[in-house]
C-alpha cells in the first residue's frame, strides 16, 4: 500500500490561502504590522543533508516507519517554527518561518518544544508590497531572482537556543492578534506516515520558499505554513494537477510534477 499523502495542495490552493492571509490582516494598507512578512526563502542544502543523515539512522536501526518511546509514537520531518524578530536598524519586526529537521515529535504532546538540532533561517524574507504582491497568482507564477541578504545564515542556520527566545515573543505578541496560533506557533510535515517530505526533496529544489497561509475554516491553527520548492532560478516549482482530491482518494491516480505542502501538524480542526 503507499503511503498516504496528506500534506499536499493544489497551486491554487496556495493563492487562496496567502490571499486569505493578506486580507485577514488588511496588508495592503500602509500601517506596519509584525504580520507584513508573507514569506522567505532558505537555502536546501542544509536541511537534505541533515534529513538524510536522519533517515540513514532511522533505516539501520529499524524496518517499520515510526519509532517508539515509552509507548508512544514519536515522528521526525520538518518542524516549521514562527517566530517574531525584532527591529533591526530599518528593517522592521516581522515574523518568519525557521525550520529544524526533527527525529522526536511526539505528536500526543500539546506544547512543543525546539529539539537541539540547527535551524535553517530565511536570507530573503518577504515584505509584503500591494504594488508587488497585489495579485497573488501572478506574483507566485513569475521568477523571482534569489536574493541573498545573510549569506552567511544560508548554510550555518542558527543553534536552537537563539531561535527560542523568537519563538516564545512570537507566542507572546500574536495571543492579542490571532489567538488560535498562540499555543502552536510550528508545523510539522511529518515523513513517517507519509512520504511528501521524502518526495518533496526529491524534485528539483534548490531553495525553499514558505509563505503564510490562512484558513479561516478552522476553529485553531489558523495561519498555516505553505512550502514551495524553487529551482535554480528563482521559480516556485508548482504540480500539474486540477483536481488534488481525486489524486487523494483514488489509489490509481499519481500527482504530476513538483508538489506543494501545507496541510502540517496540529492536524486542521474544522469548527
Amino acid at each position: 500500500m503507499s503511503a498516504q499523502k496528506n500534506f499536499r495542495i493544489t497551486f491554487d490552493d496556495a493563492v487562496k490561502y496567502i490571499q486569505a492571509y493578506v486580507d485577514k490582516f488588511k496588508l495592503d494598507t500602509e500601517d506596519p504590522s509584525i504580520m507584513n512578512s508573507i514569506g522567505g526563502t532558505m537555502k536546501v542544502d542544509l536541511i537534505k543533508k541533515q534529513l538524510e543523515q536522519m533517515q540513514s539512522e532511522r533505516d539501520q536501526a529499524l524496518t517499520n516507519r515510526y519509532v517508539a518511546s515509552n509507548n508512544q509514537v514519536t515522528y521526525q520531518g520538518l518542524m516549521c517554527w514562527m517566530a517574531l524578530v525584532p527591529q533591526q536598524g530599518m528593517i522592521v519586526e516581522h515574523i518568519i518561518a525557521a525550520i529544524e529537521v526533527n527525529d522526536n515529535v511526539n505528536l500526543t504532546v500539546t506544547d512543543q518544544d525546539i529539539d537541539h538540532q540547527i535551524l535553517a533561517r530565511p536570507f530573503d524574507v518577504i515584505m509584503y508590497d500591494k504594488d508587488k504582491h497585489g495579485n497573488i497568482k501572478a506574483w507566485l507564477e513569475q521568477q523571482r531572482p534569489i536574493v541573498s541578504q545573510f549569506r552567511d545564515r544560508i548554510d550555518r542556520g542558527q543553534p536552537d537556543s537563539g531561535l527560542r527566545k523568537l519563538v516564545a515573543e512570537y507566542k507572546s505578541r500574536i495571543a492579542s492578534i490571532e489567538p488560535s496560533n498562540a499555543t502552536k506557533p510550528y508545523g510539522l510535515f511529518e515523513d513517517q506516515l507519509s512520504q511528501d517530505v521524502t518526495d518533496f526533496f526529491t524534485q528539483e529544489v534548490k531553495y525553499i520558499r514558505y509563505y503564510f497561509g490562512y484558513d479561516e475554516d478552522l476553529n485553531e491553527n489558523k495561519i498555516r505554513i505553505i512550502l514551495f520548492g524553487v529551482d535554480n532560478h528563482g521559480n516556485n516549482l508548482k504540480p500539474n494537477v486540477i483536481d488534488l482530491e481525486d489524486y487523494l482518494t483514488n489509489s490509481g491516480s499519481t500527482l504530476d510534477g513538483p508538489s506543494i505542502l501545507q496541510t502540517s501538524w496540529p492536524p486542521p480542526t474544522t469548527s
